[in-house]
């Protein structure tokens, strides 16, 4: 392999790389998100059985 394509293999892994850390962050924060909700609907559920 010529050391041009080489260059050019290891620059689209290092793309992918940063797009993956990227894809993570994102999954990080949604997780959150989610959790932060399923939590607050577990509180008005059991709000919502003490009333009645």
């Amino acid at each position: 392999m010529s050391n041009d394509l080489l260059k050019q293999i290891l620059n689209k892994l290092e793309n992918m790389e940063a797009e993956q850390q990227s894809m993570k962050t994102q999954l990080d924060e949604n997780t959150r998100l989610t959790r932060a909700l399923y939590d607050r609907q577990e509180e008005t559920d059991a709000k919502v059985n003490v009333s009645c």
